[in-house]
């Protein structure tokens, strides 16, 4: 009885509205998967598309921001946005509602470790002797401040 009660008052989890400047990203973006704005060709200009939707142009601004660092369209000052020539490739991006389950989490810290691992192993390989000195340099400040119970302040 009581346990029939407790599911009772429970409240199933509300499902929150995009916010308008992700509505326009999704059906743009959506347009240049399907070809309709191809690599390379100019986006009509934010008065059109704040007209066609009927919003801001504030609010279509943001969404194109928003293509802008998912890969979709670059910026030419002047000229206006243009589909990215290479698009498909577009930034990797974790969806934060794609993880469900702790096995989802774990696979993608387990990624993310195996990337850092990777490019610092890169970074090091890469390295000049003259950076080398440099960071050998700041990590024996770095030793004297802690000898010296002090704040390292940096650089």
């Amino acid at each position: 009885m009581a346990e029939k009660r407790l599911k009772q008052n429970r409240f199933s989890t509300l499902s929150r509205p995009r916010r308008l400047p992700a509505q326009i990203a999704i059906q743009i973006s959506q347009k240049i998967r399907e070809g309709v704005f191809p690599p390379g060709s100019k986006l009509p200009s934010e008065a059109r598309v704040a007209e066609e939707f009927g919003v801001s142009r504030t609010a279509v601004r943001e969404a194109i921001a928003s293509l802008r660092q998912d890969g979709y369209v670059e910026i030419q000052q002047g000229k206006g946005a243009f589909v990215s020539p290479d698009f498909e490739f577009k930034a990797f991006k974790i969806d934060s509602k794609e993880l469900a389950t702790l096995e989802d989490l774990r696979a993608v810290m387990e990624l993310r470790i195996e990337m850092e691992v990777g490019g610092a192993a890169m970074a090091a390989r890469r390295r000049s002797h003259e950076q080398l000195c440099e960071l050998l340099g700041v990590l024996e400040k770095m030793k004297r401040a802690i000898d010296a119970e002090k704040d390292f302040k940096g650089v």
